[in-house]
């Protein structure tokens, strides 16, 4: 009989084992998952309560145009927030893109 016949054996099955034991001891060290909490809105629902914030907006305009943000301010224009993004284009030139804060518009 060939003693390696063993080992070819062997080997794969403690390669699994490790692997099977690490998953097990990271499932334990991380804890259950977060528990959903149905009172906090989340995706088109929070953006209809909480609006869309200066990061979101600035999300927004970068897919929109490309270019790179040079300034990203939020401001009150008669009585309503609008984020207000400057962009500079691949082309050099600079654009301000307002987007309403309440519904993630482009204005």
């Amino acid at each position: 009989m060939n003693t390696r016949q063993p080992l070819k054996i062997l080997i794969p099955c403690l390669l699994v084992a490790c692997l099977v034991a690490t998953d097990a001891v990271a499932l334990t060290r991380s804890g259950p998952p977060a528990p959903v909490s149905l009172a906090e809105p989340s995706g088109w629902a929070r953006v209809l309560k909480d609006g869309v914030s200066l990061d979101e907006a600035v999300s927004i305009v970068r897919k929109r145009y490309g270019g790179r943000v040079i300034n990203a301010r939020t401001r009150n224009d008669n009585g309503r927030k609008v984020h207000v993004i400057k962009i500079l284009s691949d082309e050099g030139r600079v654009r301000e893109v307002r987007v309403d804060a309440d519904s993630g518009n482009l204005m």
